[in-house]
């Protein structure tokens, strides 16, 4: 093979921190943006060199070369070898490598050997010539990105790499004579109606590949993937806006565990996953550090929808530090996806079963603090949907379902189920019980459902607003005290006793049943208020029921949970309660102690 002349090859430095960082920059601009995404033909002649007769790309599990890989530890050996599995996709197992492996594997001396093992320099040639070649591979070279245009450094070892994975390491002289490196990866490839498959720079033919056959120009597209594994940049401030990413529908995320989170997968819409801390940075300050992550799937490819969830949480998140946030979102391919920290404790009802005992922990004034901060923290995450009193004229048009709740705001799905229990206790917090987090706020799936059962846009925010998130968190606070007062088992009775056992949605319609048919309603709430009100009165005259719990019982019970959707506090009333009796009892350890106040009974229904 004919060599360019050595002034092509002027020596790079390589540094080993320079690499990492023109690495790592290289990524994070690849992904920065969405990128070109094409379909790949099959078929076609093959190649001789590195390809059998039926035109397949040979890899280290054909019989015909394994016992030469096995003989020695070859290049291609060490670099799949080293490849991480992927587990992000349904459809077929991949994987990728490290930054830091590639560095370590293709490194100056091991591109010497393998340019001469190849014949494409030998120790004949000068050393200082053989040098020079493999400066341009692993050196580092600093200037202007092609990707966003930022001076950035990079590489040539991706490249070497997936040249040596294919078989077509000569192509590197090629390479280095068209002044290709590794930030001008991904390629793209194309198919003409006229002409083979080519492989493409920002639209033009790339010159070292146009000599391929065509199922070799699609190996080197389908191995450049292995190595454009993107990073993952998760927030770890309320204050600091979520990072979005579109990524490339052949793009390995660095997604090395998942499970889904429901056995009967009727919600395969979640699931549990770990990244690879190499690709993400640290939510704890543990580097290597991999926790359990929660990843949401916006099944209906729907960008509208997707972006209204993102919206309103962004809406949101300055300051609720109990409202579940986004660490980031991505799109893969044509899908929509969230990433959410998972709780580690699992649900309000988990919290229960934990705490089964009604004297353990201790019911002191120091866990009366724990739960008013709780109750705080949970009114604050709601309120700050909106105060929940639109003035809707029913003949507008332009009032649409969608857009009164994405302007005026609402859970529209709060159950035990939803509230989330992290078990770590962040600095400041009173009591070692960890902290309760509102999630799911249902803007892709069940507020549509409910839209049917409607007449007029009155009566939708009268029933999502009003009627719906107040009084969800009001039978959840009612679950905590009788929690505090009767234990776990005591909360699960509560529950068991007020479930409608028909409904294919217990928790949504058992203390409440909406239709319609506004007599119905009203019937419907009548009886379950004085079974509520009942259990209520149990409450109140237990010896054990403190001044804190007999106020926390009676505001629930007259103002959170009323006969009449019109007798139910407004937002504001209920922040301003809940300030109030925390700071009673961060204030005056007898308020949280003792009874004083008479024994009253609720309203009677």
């Amino acid at each position: 093979m004919e060599r360019p002349p050595e002034e092509m090859f002027p020596i790079l430095q390589h540094d080993e921190n320079e690499i990492l960082r023109a690495n790592t920059s290289r990524v994070n601009a690849t992904h920065s943006s969405s990128v070109c995404e094409v379909s790949v033909a099959k078929g076609g002649d093959a190649e001789q060199l590195g390809q059998n007769s039926s035109g397949q790309l040979l890899d280290d599990t054909q019989p015909e070369i394994r016992t030469k890989l096995n003989s020695e530890e070859t290049l291609e050996l060490r670099l799949y070898g080293a490849m991480v599995k992927s587990v992000a996709s349904v459809w077929h197992e991949e994987q990728f490598l490290l930054d830091d492996d590639l560095n370590r594997i293709i490194d100056v001396e091991t591109v010497k050997k393998e340019l001469e093992k190849n014949k494409i320099a030998t120790s004949q040639d000068s050393n200082d010539s053989l040098s020079r070649i493999a400066d341009q591979i692993c050196g580092v070279h600093r200037g202007e990105s092609p990707q966003d245009g930022k001076t950035t450094t990079t590489t040539r070892r991706r490249i070497f790499a997936i040249l040596v994975l294919i078989y077509k390491t000569s192509a590197i002289l090629d390479v280095i004579k068209e002044g290709l490196y590794d930030w001008d990866l991904p390629l793209a490839i194309d198919k003409s109606e006229t002409g083979p498959l080519q492989l493409k720079r920002k639209g033009v033919l790339v010159d070292f590949s146009q000599s391929w056959r065509f199922l070799l120009q699609e190996n080197f597209y389908t191995y450049q993937w292995k190595f454009l594994t993107p990073y993952i940049e998760m927030r770890t401030q309320s204050s600091a806006d979520i990072k979005h990413y579109a990524f490339d529908q052949h793009v390995i995320l660095p997604v090395t565990s998942i499970e889904n989170l429901d056995p009967h997968r009727r919600r395969e819409d979640l699931s549990r996953i770990k990244i690879h801390p190499a690709y993400r940075n640290s939510l704890s300050g543990k580097r290597t550090e991999e926790p359990w992550l929660v990843l949401k799937r916006v099944w209906s490819g729907d960008e509208q929808v997707f972006r209204a969830e993102v919206e309103l949480l962004e809406r949101l998140r300055r300051d609720n530090l109990q409202l579940l946030q986004p660490l980031a979102t991505y799109k893969h391919g044509s899908n929509y996806f969230l990433v959410f920290p998972f709780a580690d404790g699992g649900n309000l009802d988990s919290f229960f079963q934990s705490h089964l005992q009604a004297d353990q922990p201790p019911r002191d004034a120091k866990l009366s603090e724990w739960l008013a901060s709780q109750f705080l923290g949970l009114s604050k995450a709601l309120t700050s949907l909106g105060d929940c009193q639109p003035n809707l004229p029913i003949s507008d048009k332009s009032c649409e379902p969608q857009r009164v709740l994405n302007k005026y705001g609402s859970h529209g799905n709060l159950k035990p189920q939803n509230i989330l229990w992290f078990k770590e206790v962040a600095a400041g917090d009173s009591y070692p019980l960890g902290t309760f987090r509102i999630s799911d706020f249902g803007l892709t799936s069940s507020r549509r459902s409910s839209f049917k059962s409607v007449r007029s846009m009155q009566d939708l925010v009268l029933m999502q607003m009003k009627c719906g998130d107040l009084r969800d968190l009001g039978y959840i606070l009612a679950e905590l005290v009788t929690w505090y007062l009767l234990g776990g088992d005591g909360a699960a009775n509560f529950t068991t006793e007020h479930m409608a056992d028909t409904n294919p949605d217990p928790w949504r319609a058992s203390f409440f049943l909406i239709t319609g048919d506004p007599e119905i309603c009203g019937l419907a709430r009548k009886a379950k208020a004085a079974s509520i009100r009942k259990h209520f009165d149990t409450l109140r005259n237990l010896s054990q029921c403190t001044d804190f719990l007999l106020d926390l019982i009676n505001f629930l019970d007259e103002k959170l949970l009323p006969i009449s959707c019109k007798d139910c506090c407004k937002a504001s009333e209920l922040l301003e309660f809940a300030e109030s009796i925390h700071r009673k009892c961060r204030e005056e350890n007898r308020y949280c102690l003792e009874r004083t106040k008479p024994f009253t009974a609720g309203p009677i229904p």
